[in-house]
């Protein structure tokens, strides 16, 4: 399986803006997607050396580039 290294553009949800950079995610910080649950469900990442799993509506607001694959 490929891990996906992403670099966050912006969080298009101010509500979810706000945890997000309580917990350590941020525009400019790297998150890689290690694994995502079946059917659509939760994501599995890593942003710095930790470990967080996101809801699709929470994965979905993070707008990002693809930086590695």
């Amino acid at each position: 399986m490929s891990i996906k290294v992403r670099q966050i553009i912006s969080i298009r949800d101010p509500e979810l803006a706000v945890r997000f950079f309580t917990i350590g995610i941020y525009p400019g910080k790297y998150i890689e997607l290690i694994r995502q649950a079946p059917f659509g469900g939760a994501y599995f990442v890593q942003v710095d050396q930790l470990f967080f799993v996101l809801r699709k509506k929470e994965w979905e607001a993070l707008e990002t580039k693809i930086v590695r694959t």
